[in-house]
């Protein structure tokens, strides 16, 4: 990560060792090195190092904190990643991404269903949004960088730039691919 600054807590995938301006606290995502916080690690913490020390209960919005989430409101399907069983208040809709159980869906399960067990039943043509979709995607308009795991080819109306994340094929950015450019082939270069 070559950087206007030292490679703070922000640089989430960029290559070499995590030198921050300030402690690395639990905004520091995916850097190198043990997470020195600044605070109690709470649930914020999503991917930070060491366990998670949190000022609250650990309620459904600790994505990826270490230990058992302990929830001041039932688990609803906001919750993402907790562990144990999803408890939900209301019937597990298509928000529900990693809930457990069957997706119980109020409406049709269009294409903001990532995550959701069963068929993808659209109420309309399965667009780019449709991120894991089971299924074809049917595109209304040609295949962007925004279809991130999109089936097929990605047919870009744009050179595929650093925020085509998980598009197949080779990353042909319009600049040179800096350190936003989390999941493109290649070297990271960055314009600072």
């Amino acid at each position: 990560c070559i950087s206007r600054y030292p490679c703070d807590c922000l640089c989430f995938l960029c290559t070499g060792e995590c030198i921050s301006r300030y402690p690395c606290d639990c905004l520091c995502f995916l850097c190198t090195g043990e997470c020195i916080s600044r605070y109690p690690c709470d649930c914020l913490c999503f991917l930070c190092t060491r366990e998670c020390i949190s000022r609250y209960p650990c309620d459904c919005l600790c994505f990826l904190c270490t230990g058992e989430c302990i929830s001041r409101y039932p688990c609803d399907c906001l919750c993402f990643l907790c562990t144990g069983e999803c408890i939900s208040r209301y019937p597990c809709d298509c928000l529900c991404f990693l809930c457990t159980g069957e997706c119980i869906s109020r409406y049709p399960c269009d294409c903001l269903c990532f995550l959701c067990t069963g068929e993808c039943i659209s109420r309309y043509p399965c667009d780019c949004l449709c991120f894991l979709c089971t299924g074809e995607c049917i595109s209304r308009y040609p295949c962007d960088c925004l279809c991130f795991p999109c089936t097929g080819e990605c047919i870009s109306r744009y050179p595929c730039d650093c925020l085509c994340f998980l598009c197949t094929g080779e990353c042909i950015s319009r600049y040179p691919c800096d350190c936003l450019c989390f999941l493109c082939t290649g070297e990271c270069i960055s314009w600072y």
